[in-house]
């Protein structure tokens, strides 16, 4: 709390004036994950017409996010996890899949569903525990672990 309240500029007080705890600050900023999830697949999306370009991005920027808070996000993460997980990330990624396979880049034999599924679980896999890909490559940061992973599902997508 008193390293948000030195980042908002504000006294630990007056900090607790709109948040009572730790908890509910955190549920606060957890709150918005999902939408601000979607909204980074729907600007990638919109932005490159490719959906191959658009995947590269997506997971580029996440690792970028990563770089500078993987301990911040992770607990948002975990924090704002639903029973459901995130259906509203899970249909925009399988969007995505469907653009790919109209593009003819990704493969047909698999429903667009599926490959979105294949996509979000990888990207959450990635937002929680990069840490373990880290592990086996220790000099690696976050956005090149998601580069790598980005190239992984490309290259297991790619259509024959």
């Amino acid at each position: 709390m008193d390293q948000v309240a030195q980042a908002a500029d504000v006294s630990r007080a007056t900090l607790f004036n709109y948040y009572p705890g730790k908890a509910a600050l955190l549920g606060a900023m957890a709150g918005s994950l999902e939408d601000r999830l979607v909204s980074a697949v729907t600007h990638y999306r919109s932005k490159h017409a490719d959906a191959r370009d658009a995947l590269r991005q997506l997971f580029a920027h996440a690792g970028r996010v990563l770089d500078q808070t993987a301990d911040l996000t992770r607990l948002l993460m975990l924090t704002s996890a639903r029973p459901g997980g995130f259906p509203q990330l899970q249909a925009a990624l399988a969007e995505l899949a469907r653009e790919g396979q109209r593009q003819g880049h990704w493969r047909a034999d698999l429903s667009a569903d599926s490959i979105g599924e294949c996509l979000y679980l990888a990207f959450l896999a990635g937002l929680l525990g990069w840490a373990g890909n880290a592990a086996t490559h220790p000099a690696d940061s976050p956005a090149a672990v998601f580069s790598r992973r980005a190239d992984d599902l490309l290259q297991l997508l790619a259509a024959p």
